[in-house]
């Protein structure tokens, strides 16, 4: 794949929060809150181990444009949430050019973001919580497919078993010969 061009547009990322995709964003952050995957420990004997924790807690900051009409939509969601108190929202981002995807059922919004007021257009930043993302989340490049760790090794268990296969045919059109 040395010979593909990669190439990223942002207009290829797609945030979508209870099947609905939000416009006017301009950037996303996801900064990872939880543990490690694995922490490592001291165990007896000297001898260390690792330890999975299975925690995937993250928050993620949306910077939306002042004239979006995300904004009216956040508005709504968390006024609702103070209401009801039960918000649990579905959230998605979706790089539809590469390989990124996670995904979220169990998110919510933390608040509402600061808002200035002024003579220059303006962002406004909303912050998502998110407890746990789905199995399969992926941060990748923008390959239109994942990278397989495993593909040079199989290639070469592959090319090693036909150049077996070979030698024993050539073993066995010997012995046929004589």
């Amino acid at each position: 794949m040395a010979s593909d061009v990669l190439t990223y547009s942002p207009s290829n990322v797609k945030l979508i929060l209870v099947g609905y995709i939000l416009t006017g964003v301009v950037s996303i952050n996801v900064a990872w809150k939880g543990s490690k995957p694995f922490t490592t420990h001291r165990g007896i004997r000297g001898k260390h181990t690792r330890v999975y924790n299975p925690e995937q807690y993250a928050t993620v900051t949306v910077e939306v444009l002042q004239t979006s009409i995300t904004n009216d939509i956040l508005t709504s969601i968390v006024g609702q949430d103070r209401k009801t108190r039960s918000a649990r929202l579905e959230f998605s981002i979706v790089d539809t050019s590469g390989s990124t995807k996670l995904q979220s059922t169990n998110c919510f919004i933390q608040g509402y973001p600061d808002v200035v007021l002024n003579g220059d257009l303006t962002t406004r930043k909303w912050e998502f919580e998110c407890l746990s993302f789905l199995d399969g989340a992926s941060v990748g490049g923008n390959a239109r497919q994942g990278f397989d760790i495993l593909d040079p090794i199989n290639g070469a268990i592959d090319y090693i078993s036909g150049a077996g296969a070979e030698a024993w045919n050539f073993a066995n059109d010997l012995t046929t010969i004589t």
